[in-house]
Parts: C-alpha cells; sequence; structure tokens
C-alpha cells in the first residue's frame, strides 16, 4: 500500500480507491463499492504516520502526511516556520521545483518508518520529548487524572502445565480452563494426588498475539502514566483494593478478574469464551474467527469494553476480544478519541458504562469495528 501510493504520489497521478482495490488488493472491480478494505488499510496508515512525528524527535522540516479522503502523500510545512513567498509562491509551502527532491527524500525515509511501525515495534528511543498523550483529556482515561492510585496494566495470560510418563519425562504441555495458575495447579493435585504422579508446574505462560498490537496502540498512555504491567495469573485479591485496573486480553484470560468485571454487568459470557451475551434482550454474539481459514474469508469476532468501580472505589478499564482479531479492533478504536466522539456516548465517561463491538477480519487481521450495543446506566 505504501509503495504504491508513493509511486503514484511522486508520479502526480493519485489513484482512485477502486484503483487501489484492483491493484494491491487484487479485488474484483464490481465488488470494489462493498468492500471498506481500503478505506480501512490508508486509515492504518495515516494513522501511523500521525503516531510517528507525534512520538518521535522533533521535526522542523516538511512532514509526510496523508489528508484525509485522499490518495496521495502530500508534504506539510510546519506553519510556524513558513518563510515568505518568492517568485509567487504561496507561503509555507515547497515550490514545485523542489517538491519532487523532498517528497522523494521524505518518501525514501518513510517506508523504513512504515516498515517498524507496521511490525508494531515500539521502543524507549520512539517515545516524544515534546508533547505526550494527555490522558487527562480524554473520554476514557480522565478518571485517572483523579486519581492518586498505583495502576496496573494486567494483560490476560494462560498457564501451561506439564504431563509426564512415569513422573520422568515431560510429554505435552497442557491449558486447562479450570487451571490458570500454580495455585489452581496445586489445588488440583491436592483433590487428587494420583495427578501428582502425571501432571507438574513447568513455569511457562503464554501471551495471546494480539496483546502485542494492543500494547503498540496503548503505548502512549503507557508511557504517560507509568504503569506497572502485571500479568492476570499473578494478579493478588489485593490488588484488587488498592490499585487502578487495566485490563487488555481476550474473554478467556480475565482470570481472578472475571467475577468483578462481570459481576453487575449487562453481559455475560456465554457457554464457551467465544460469546458474549447481551441478559438484557437475549442477544447472543458468537465469534465466527475460530471458523477463519488462512484465504480471503471475512469473518465476525466481538469485543467487550467496560468502565466500572472497584471494590474500594478504584477504577477498572476492560479491553477484551472474543479472539485475537475482536481485541486488535477494539484497542485501535479506543485510543481514537476522533473515532470515540463520533462512534459513542462517552463523553462524561461514568462507572457501569460497557459496549460490546462486531470487529470483521479478514486472514487474522482487523478490518472494522462497529458498534452493536452500549450501555449507560441511568439510560434504560
Amino acid at each position: 500500500m505504501f509503495d504504491y501510493l508513493a509511486e503514484r504520489s511522486l508520479e502526480g497521478c493519485p489513484p482512485k480507491e477502486a484503483e487501489i482495490a484492483t491493484d494491491v488488493f487484487g479485488r474484483d472491480a464490481s465488488m470494489v463499492a462493498e468492500d471498506s478494505s481500503v478505506r480501512v488499510y490508508v486509515h492504518r496508515l495515516r494513522k501511523r504516520l500521525e503516531d510517528f512525528y507525534l512520538r518521535g524527535e522533533p521535526c522542523d522540516g516538511p512532514r509526510l502526511v496523508l489528508p484525509r479522503g485522499e490518495y496521495c502523500f502530500q508534504l506539510e510545512e510546519p506553519i510556524a516556520h513558513s518563510t515568505p513567498a518568492t517568485d509567487g509562491q504561496e507561503p509555507g509551502k515547497p515550490s514545485s521545483r523542489n517538491l519532487i527532491r523532498l517528497l522523494s527524500g521524505a518518501l525514501a525515509g518513510a517506508i523504513v518508518i512504515i516498515a517498524i511501525l507496521s511490525a508494531n515495534v515500539w521502543t524507549s528511543a520512539d517515545k516524544a520529548e515534546g508533547a505526550q498523550f494527555d490522558y487527562t483529556v480524554s473520554p476514557i482515561w480522565s478518571p485517572l487524572a483523579d486519581s492518586s492510585r498505583p495502576l496496573i496494566l494486567v494483560v490476560g495470560d494462560y498457564y501451561i502445565f506439564g504431563e509426564y510418563e512415569d513422573g520422568l519425562f515431560l510429554t505435552r504441555l497442557i491449558r486447562d480452563f479450570d487451571i490458570s495458575s500454580r495455585e489452581d495447579l496445586s489445588n488440583f493435585l491436592l483433590s487428587d494426588p494420583a495427578g501428582s504422579q502425571s501432571y507438574a508446574d513447568v513455569s511457562l505462560e503464554y501471551l495471546p498475539v494480539s496483546i502485542a498490537h494492543a500494547m503498540s496502540d496503548f503505548a502512549p498512555l503507557l508511557d504517560a502514566s507509568d504503569a506497572r504491567i502485571v500479568q492476570a495469573s499473578q494478579l493478588s485479591p489485593d490488588a484488587l483494593r488498592c490499585c487502578d485496573i487495566i485490563y487488555i486480553g481476550l474473554t478467556s484470560g480475565f482470570g481472578l478478574l472475571q467475577e468483578t468485571v462481570f459481576a453487575q454487568s449487562r453481559f455475560q459470557l456465554g457457554q464457551t469464551f467465544d460469546e458474549i451475551v447481551d441478559s438484557q434482550d437475549g442477544t447472543d454474539f458468537v465469534s465466527e474467527a475460530f471458523l477463519s481459514s488462512p484465504g480471503e474469508a471475512m469473518y465476525n469476532d466481538f469485543a467487550i469494553f467496560s468502565y466500572q468501580e472497584g471494590p474500594t472505589g478504584n477504577h477498572i478499564w476492560v479491553f477484551a476480544g472474543t479472539r485475537d482479531t475482536g481485541l486488535m479492533g477494539l484497542s485501535e478504536v479506543m485510543m481514537d478519541d476522533s473515532w470515540l466522539e463520533e462512534e459513542l456516548d462517552v463523553g462524561v465517561l461514568v462507572p457501569g458504562y460497557e459496549a460490546v463491538f462486531k470487529v470483521t477480519g479478514q486472514r487474522q487481521q482487523n478490518l472494522v469495528t462497529r458498534l452493536q450495543r452500549e450501555h449507560v446506566p441511568g439510560d434504560d
């Protein structure tokens, strides 16, 4: 996508949406009107460019931009550094003679930028020395401004234990939804002593790949708020009382948080962790991600966001997908204030707010995120 737009921009021939769909994605021209892939990927590319200039070193020269509603790169001069117009040149814009030279240089550098950002690599070197993410004015994060509690980012990990043959040889690793920690395994073995000959802790946990994507989206908040990261399997009951908590993970990874999150919720998990049920009208949101194949078939996944008060008045935010696609789609839009203002009723976030989203995916990538249900306390 980037290379294609760069080439067309240098040629001075901006492509149309239909051309991108057919040339880049190989779509059928007759189906372009029903396919939002181009708009989604262009939006992501624009956001990555904006994030680069926000997080990177201060830049006094021209910036590479992808204007909304357009499919052509442009160079934008900072207004504060505009120079007087000469030979009819409009102030603040490079001359046409220099445009190709500047654009070529900017595009060459940006190719490296986009490649890095597309891989979701974010290091401390990328942190902005200038303006940081201001969570105090965000419709989602503003409650943090008045809180003096420590902030914990809980990631939904999964505990794995080993099965041994003859008590000596490790034969396989097991993930059991009823055994989510070393303590759970110990309790299981106490209730079934014979199992101690076959099962043992092997000090292994894993995280879904979607959490890596979500952490990239949440990087500005983590930098600004000094949050501590804790695995869900290691979360203590005391932390539920003393700290503000942000959960990022799948609906199957809540661990100790699950009872607290859904105790007063309008939404509940279904018979499997692939289901979110609206208890008010019985609607069952079932993920199709497990049916997806490596092919081009599109599918729907789901995600839930909630904000509530904990047992001591602490704050708890939940960002959970039924599968990876749902979480990736949710984290991307929930860190986009302009999207929030247009799509959600979160002008004043109040405890008990909840929303369910449908995330359309393809080849394990989130394409479009749409609101399905929104519960605002007091509006019932």
